[in-house]
């Protein structure tokens, strides 16, 4: 990198800092907001508000998961990150802005104020290896929160990608029964089918889950509608392990949205190891579009 590009990296959870450290040792000069607390490597500085971590910024990194309509995932802030076009306004001319996945709004404001977005929550290494360390993670905030599956009991697992293939895989190794559901039954991998007690299509999901003690969820875009949740027995325990809008669609009944489990932010389990992976695809997406040469 021929000069220091000052870089902005929002919210999230304890892989944000580790990619500030990262960012700031391979030459940018980067402000933080909202990031958990901890010691401030050379490099980085911490930022008073929102709009100081984004004045004059060329690269604004925001964490996975991301957004919920306009507001920052950043539960560490000390208030609400709302981007808009005030935030926004304050950047670099040309500046670009890096993140797992934009929604509309994100797209719409970005478009406003000229700068590019790049997104790279589906690119296919860190999708694989992100989806281990988060299924393991969904099963520590299992155990964490006194819900753990017992041997012998019926899990479904919602959704046989990057996190759903290893959840499966890990709640067999425990003794437990499994209900795999995927859009494509017939496409399974052997291996995968062998693990699951039964595989089922997602069209069946409805009448096939009213006897499971555990139903995680893993495909996000709200696919899992308020009649599956009404068919589960009163004691079950669901999850929801998508990032935001989640899997859920709730019909706005907030009896059913209390059952919902939505384990966010998993990632930050393992900081290290997906900072990263992070880092190394984010540090690709800024060799495309010229902030990294």
């Amino acid at each position: 990198m021929k000069t220091r590009a000052r870089m902005t990296v929002l919210g999230g959870d304890r892989r944000e800092p580790e990619i500030a450290r990262l960012a700031a040792a391979d030459g940018f000069d980067v402000r933080v907001y909202g990031v958990p607390a901890g010691p401030t490597p050379p490099g980085v500085v911490h930022a008073a508000s929102a709009a100081d971590a984004l004045r004059d910024a060329q690269v604004i990194v925001l964490p996975v998961p991301h957004m919920t309509d306009d507001l920052v995932f950043a539960p560490h802030a000390a208030a609400p990150i709302k981007l808009d076009d005030d935030l926004l306004g304050l950047v670099a001319s040309g500046a670009v802005l890096i993140t797992g996945a934009a929604n509309q709004m994100l797209r719409e404001l970005a478009a406003r104020h000229g700068i590019a977005v790049f997104e790279y929550g589906e690119d296919d290494g860190l999708k694989s290896m992100r989806g281990p360390l988060i299924a393991e993670a969904t099963l520590e905030a299992l155990d964490e929160a006194g819900r753990r599956p017992a041997p012998g009991s019926t899990a479904a697992v919602v959704g046989l990608g990057a996190i759903g293939a290893p959840l499966v895989r890990l709640f067999a190794g425990r003794g437990v029964q499994v209900l795999a559901v995927t859009r494509s039954p017939s496409i399974v991998p052997s291996d995968l089918a062998d693990a699951a007690t039964d595989v089922i299509a997602f069209t069946d999901l409805r009448n096939s889950v009213s006897g499971v003690s555990h139903f995680i969820a893993t495909t996000g875009g709200r696919a899992v509608g308020s009649d599956v949740l009404a068919a589960l027995r009163l004691d079950a325990v669901v999850a929801d392990v998508a990032s935001p809008p989640g899997s859920f669609d709730c019909a706005g009944d907030p009896a059913l949205s209390a059952r919902v489990f939505w384990l966010r932010a998993l990632g930050g389990r393992h900081p290290a190891r997906l900072a990263a992976a992070q880092w190394q695809v984010i540090r690709a997406r800024m060799v495309e579009c010229g902030a990294l040469r």
